[in-house]
């Protein structure tokens, strides 16, 4: 009798872990509850949301290396016609508003390159961007910087031999370094990279123009 009692007790418990086991694997084939579901979606896309900006302003801070790049040589050629010679106001009407984009290759015109070649300037190959160039001697006389540059770089593209803007926004660089909010340096991309309103700093005025002072 008492033989009998401890089998049907270890038969009744071996039931009950299988019972549990059989539980478990039930849990584990469910797979996921519509709720569940529901806050994963949410949650990758909050993640996206945040993510997918970030992501394209940094994509679009490294496009303005080329600009950049291009507009810094600008300044320095401009200052360095002031070391051949040329006296300011001649310097401010040799480059003062001259323009150029990469089909002026093709054309003959080169605005900024003519102004320029005395110090050897050319555009990098493979830039999409319009430079525009302006001068302006300093308002202080006999003070240093002897002229202010301001450089605008607008982005486009290039088809069958023609630019055309993008609208995408535009790049300032000046020649002269600045503390300005959303000025980092000599640059302001904010207005290419997140369209942040073109903002005067250093050499360049709102509009792109040169100062005749530093904007701070």
């Amino acid at each position: 009798m008492e033989n009998r009692c401890v089998e049907s007790s270890q038969a009744a418990m071996v039931d009950r872990i299988e019972f549990v086991i059989n539980q478990r694997k039930l849990r584990k084939q469910r797979g996921f509850t519509l709720i569940e579901l529901m806050v994963v979606v949410a949650i990758i896309g909050i993640l996206a949301s945040i993510g997918i900006p970030v992501f394209m302003n940094f994509v679009k801070q490294a496009q303005t290396t080329d600009p950049i790049q291009n507009a810094a040589s600008i300044a320095a050629s401009v200052a360095g016609l002031l070391g051949v010679g040329m006296t300011q106001a001649q310097v401010v009407t040799a480059v003062n508003s001259k323009v150029e984009d990469p089909t002026e290759a093709t054309a003959g015109v080169h605005n900024i390159s003519k102004a320029l070649s005395s110090m050897a300037w050319s555009l990098s190959s493979g830039t999409t961007w319009e430079y525009t160039v302006h001068v302006t001697a300093n308002a202080t006389a006999g003070a240093s910087p002897p002229v202010f540059v301001c450089v605008t770089a607008e982005a486009g593209t290039v088809s069958s031999g023609a630019w055309a803007t993008a609208g995408t926004g535009k790049v300032y660089f000046s020649s002269v370094p600045s503390a300005v909010t959303n000025w980092t340096g000599n640059t302001f991309t904010g207005n290419y990279v997140s369209g942040t309103a073109l903002v005067a700093g250093g050499a360049c005025n709102g509009d792109g123009t040169a100062a005749s002072a530093s904007n701070g």
